[in-house]
């Protein structure tokens, strides 16, 4: 039980730093803040970066494509490709706005 704590406060912490540096790449049209977030969701050596997490999990729960990959982190990867993407080519409104 205190894993499961211990565990989900980690995941739901570092699920706030993607989303925050997500947000902040998005506002000021930051690649680098962008493939900074994205490093944080796909981690390194740790089981507890949300990616292995997700392919710990997926044969658990049935939610694994067909190629053994999580069908979360594919769809989610594909949404961080199109970020991206967004990002470095077109300009839109509010990327030089200041982040708070």
């Amino acid at each position: 039980r205190s894993e499961a704590v211990r565990v989900g406060n980690l995941v739901l912490n570092v699920w706030m730093r993607i989303i925050r540096g997500l947000h902040h790449a998005a506002s000021l049209c930051d690649a680098r803040a962008w493939d900074e977030a994205v490093a944080l969701y796909v981690g390194g050596s740790s089981q507890y970066m949300l990616y292995a997490l997700a392919q710990n999990y997926c044969s658990d729960f049935g939610t694994c494509n067909d190629d053994s990959i999580a069908i979360a982190n594919h769809d989610i990867m594909e949404q961080f490709e199109l970020g991206q993407s967004i990002i470095q080519e077109t300009p839109f409104y509010g990327c030089n706005a200041t982040y708070t």
